[in-house]
């Protein structure tokens, strides 16, 4: 009989056919260790074979172990991982949509023209080669799909009417927009110039930056906020700003300036120059006129006065004044 030991374990490689003479396979201890039956197993018969069989021993091969040092990824080829390269975007991008609006006046029998633009800049140019008014709208707008910004550019309009004989009205309609729609009119308009000095041209444009240039003729504008520059031009010229820089050089006439806040800066002036600076640094040079300076509270830098100097409430600590040919008088007060 053959029983199973508790406690001691054997380890066997091949398997061994019984013959006659009796052959034990290398691992098997002989002789045969006495050891307890296992409780349920009495004995294993062995059923010898009709014709005996050679014994054949197995050989045995002893599996080593390696460590394992490094895995390299990139040889793995099987399903490779692709990698997505995600641009995140917050919010979906505002298009525009642009276009432009053309209107021609005759200006025979026009004495005043009255300008009205909103946001947007406005740029006024005087040619001697032009015989036509010519009024252009760059419009820009911003809004959500391309339905609605032909809409917002649709609804703009330049609006032409005259209210009185040889007075015309030019009028930027500006369209109603949504939160977060915007629409900007940028302006352009082309004037030929006279020789008789006799057109008028008021400008009234609640923002944005405005230059005239070349224009003969009389000049009014009037800006809430925005930079305004005027050169070369003949006339007379009167601006009042509300907030921003102010600029006149290179001009033929008369000039008035009433800056609310910001600098100023005039210079190459052939005429009288009148300046209310109630905020901002002053800086007046080349004039072959009279100079008046009210309220410079910031003080004036003053250069070259063919005539007189006369300042209202502008301290003179914190002024510089050279080459005035005429009187220089300061006062108190205002005229």
């Amino acid at each position: 009989s053959l029983a199973l030991c508790r406690g001691r374990s054997f380890r066997t490689t091949a398997i061994i056919r019984q013959t006659d003479t009796r052959t034990i396979s290398r691992g098997i201890p002989w002789p045969p260790v006495a050891c307890s039956p296992v409780d349920g197993v009495s004995e294993i018969e062995f059923t010898e074979p009709d014709e005996p069989e050679a014994v054949t021993t197995a050989p045995v091969t002893s599996a080593t172990t390696e460590e394992v040092t490094h895995v390299d990824a990139a040889e793995v080829t099987s399903h490779p991982i692709e990698v997505i390269q995600v641009t995140r975007q917050e919010t979906d991008p505002v298009e525009e949509q642009e276009s432009l609006l053309t209107e021609i006046l005759d200006p025979d029998g026009i004495d005043t023209l009255i300008l009205m633009s909103g946001p947007g800049s406005l740029s006024v140019e005087g040619s001697d080669s032009m015989n036509d008014i010519v009024i252009r709208a760059d419009v820009v707008c911003r809004g959500a799909g391309l339905a609605r910004q032909q809409q917002l550019a649709s609804e703009v309009r330049i609006a032409i009417d005259r209210t009185a004989p040889g007075r015309i009205r030019i009028r930027i309609i500006d369209p109603q927009l949504e939160d977060g729609e915007e629409c900007q009119v940028d302006v352009t308009v082309a004037i030929p110039t006279r020789s008789d000095s006799g057109l008028a041209f008021q400008i009234q444009d609640s923002s944005g930056d405005i230059f005239v240039d070349g224009f003969d003729g009389k000049l009014s504008i009037t800006s809430l906020r925005g930079a305004i520059e005027v050169t070369h031009c003949s006339g007379s010229v009167g601006i009042s700003s509300g907030r921003g820089p102010c600029t006149v050089t290179g001009f033929e006439g008369a000039v008035k300036v009433r800056d609310g806040s910001g600098d100023c800066v005039l210079g190459q002036v052939t005429g009288n120059v009148e300046v209310w600076g109630r905020g901002g640094n002053l800086e007046i040079r080349y004039i072959s006129g009279d100079l008046t300076v009210i309220d410079g509270r910031e003080g004036i830098t003053v250069q070259s006065v063919e005539g007189n100097l006369t300042m209202y409430g502008t301290p003179l600590s914190n002024s510089t004044i050279e080459g005035v040919s005429g009187s220089v008088m300061s006062k108190t007060g205002a005229p």
